[in-house]
């Protein structure tokens, strides 16, 4: 890269960026110097015409071929290009206008010296951070990133997770056809993962020697950096990745914590840390059997009560908090009716069983609990599940209108007097919301709510209300399930491709209503949902979405076996790497909690993934 008077790599970079996200114009060809026809005058009207039309042929017979696919169902391998276009209806200008105001400030100063090739690179990245990336986490990073700190690390941070997500934006689908069976491989651009891989490892290095020298340094950079490689590995790598720098954020603040908490911009990267480390617990949860070390609630620092009570973070960090609290407790109590009060578990599954009952400070068995004993237990449950409500609906009521759904008067008057319609083909009417965040926020809501409910107790104490599977799906039976059905009906596909890369996306929120409700009327419909968002690219978010499109079936056929299904558990997938979990063929292990509905028995048991 050549530096103009003048000409910042800022500037090149935003240059670059717009010549690498707006639409293509092919330039015209300049035919006098192409043919020197001094005797005939072109017609120039007539050539454009002529042009048109080709380029209008070309089209639709690249649509056709698009069409025919897949051309049979012999043995063939196909690939797809599936990119996941930007959302040009909220995009922000590249890096804020004031940055143009500042003197020449670049995150290349701070990095190795690299080639022309690199330094183009390097600016591509940076102004696909500014222009699209960093709209996808919270805003503190914008604000931290807006005139690039003096510190390497963070400057590494920023063009891996841009590159990674290039690299997912430029992804393919490979298809292979074998007889009438499909299986699909995510593959990611190769050179963007590459570059993603070497900007990781020198900022990994970096903050490594800042930790060395943590007197010296600024813990907010510090942090803020930790955070984007904690979501680094969880885009792009795998959960141990993750779980290691989250081990790292908890060090640091185990000792800048209140120098972290006396600045602005420090309590907003606080808050932010808050509902990631939330998210972390309940992916250990969920993901991490082979890790004995015991996980608490997200509650271990006292800036999460202030945030639950909105006195702090934003509303997407409380309900953070709340949703995965609400997963904790659900979870804690299936594992103890399921594992700890039966009378014994299969002997393939006990060391496993060991490992998450542990995770979860539960006994390995309560055969010596006395009833009095149980019943205290479950009382306390039931106090915490009472809690968790009563905060859910303080939360709820903080919301401004516009965070509120954008639902028609008659509507909701119709679903209050009963009257609300339950079409056969079961159609779900779309809930809007004023912006996707906005949706997401109430969907995690609504989950929360299913989690919290008094049914997490009822449906082991109670006998199985076999009469309930006969009621209609409608707001009256089955709110919050419904809810996230609505929510996800009103949500465009573009948006659940992308924006839930950082998040627990929403067909995460999917399988929990499946999980639930085990309908075929919902199961039908959740699977041509995804299929649907399939069709317009990849969807990548941090909730592990291969549980939504493999799970479902499971969930299904344990269904018509007449087995209840509480909790599912992956085996050992915390070692696997991203791109291998969106693999339809990649073969893993779950860990399934539920009921027999014909004897009442609890059971746990270990079932491959179909």
């Amino acid at each position: 890269m050549t530096d103009f008077p003048g000409f910042s790599p800022l500037d090149e970079a935003v240059s670059q960026a717009a010549r690498a996200f707006e639409p293509i114009e092919q330039e015209q060809p300049d035919q006098e110097a192409d043919q020197e026809q001094p005797d005939q005058e072109v017609d120039q009207e007539q050539a454009d015409q002529e042009q048109a039309d080709q380029e209008q042929a070309d089209q639709e017979q690249a649509d056709q071929e698009q069409a025919d696919y897949p051309a049979s169902s012999r043995n063939e391998t196909t690939t797809l290009n599936v990119p996941v276009q930007p959302d040009r209806r909220k995009t922000r200008t590249v890096g804020p206008d004031f940055l143009r105001d500042q003197p020449p400030t670049s995150i290349l100063s701070s990095l190795s010296p690299a080639t022309s090739t690199e330094s183009a690179s390097e600016n591509l990245y940076l102004a696909l951070w500014y222009s699209e990336v960093s709209a996808l986490l919270p805003p503190v990073f914008l604000e931290l990133t807006a005139v690039m700190p003096d510190f390497p690390p963070l400057g590494s941070a920023v063009l891996a997770i841009s590159a990674a997500y290039l690299s997912h934006r430029e992804s393919s689908v490979v298809v292979t056809t074998r007889g009438r069976k499909r299986v699909s491989r995510y593959i990611p651009h190769k050179d963007h993962q590459y570059q993603s891989l070497i900007y990781y490892n020198t900022g990994v290095q970096g903050l490594a020697d800042s930790f060395s020298n943590l007197a010296q340094m600024n813990p907010v950079h510090m942090l803020a950096t930790s955070v984007l490689f904690h979501h680094f590995e969880l885009d792009s790598g795998s959960f141990t990745g993750g779980a290691g720098h989250m081990d790292g954020i908890d060090k640091l603040l185990s000792t800048e914590y209140h120098q972290l908490n006396s600045s602005r911009t420090g309590r907003e990267l606080l808050c932010t840390t808050m509902s990631l480390r939330a998210l972390h617990v309940h992916r250990r949860l969920v993901a991490g059997s082979r890790f004995s070390k015991p996980i608490h609630k997200a509650d271990g620092f006292p800036l999460n009560k202030s945030i639950i009570n909105g006195q702090a973070g934003s509303h997407y960090d409380s309900i953070t908090i709340l949703l995965c609290d609400c997963m904790y407790t659900e979870r804690r109590i299936v594992l103890d009716w399921c594992a700890c009060r039966v009378e014994s578990l299969s002997p393939d599954i006990q060391p496993i069983m060991a490992r998450i009952l542990g995770q979860m400070c539960l006994p390995e068995s309560r055969q010596a609990s006395t009833n009095s004993q149980l019943k205290e237990i479950d009382e306390s449950y039931g106090r915490s599940l009472e809690q968790q409500r009563a905060q859910l609906d303080e939360w709820h009521a903080r919301l401004p209108l516009s965070e509120l759904p954008i639902d028609s008067f008659t509507s909701r008057q119709q679903a209050m007097n009963g009257y609300e319609d339950s079409e056969p083909d079961f159609k779900m009417h779309p809930l809007k919301f004023h912006t996707f965040e906005s949706a997401m926020n109430y969907a995690y809501y609504a989950a929360s709510q299913i989690l919290s409910s008094p049914y997490v107790l009822d449906r082991f104490e109670k006998p199985t209300m076999t009469t309930a599977r006969s009621l209609p799906f409608t707001r009256r039976h089955y709110p919050w399930e419904k809810l996230i059905l609505r929510i996800a009906a009103g949500l465009e596909f573009a948006d659940c491709i992308h924006k839930n890369t950082f998040r627990t996306g929403i067909m995460t929120l999917l399988t929990l209503c499946l999980l639930w409700r085990p309908r075929p009327d919902v199961a039908v419909w959740i699977d041509n949902w995804i299929r649907r968002v399939q069709d317009h690219g990849v969807p990548l978010d941090s909730g592990l979405p291969f549980l939504t499109s493999r799970i479902n079936p499971l969930i299904t056929q344990q269904h018509r076996n007449g087995m209840d299904v509480f909790m599912l558990s992956p085996v050992d997938t915390e070692d696997a790497e991203k791109t291998d979990l969106y693999q339809s063929d990649f073969k893993a292990q779950v860990m399934v909690c539920g009921k027999d509905r014909h004897t009442g028995e609890l059971y746990t048991c270990q079932l491959d993934v179909p």
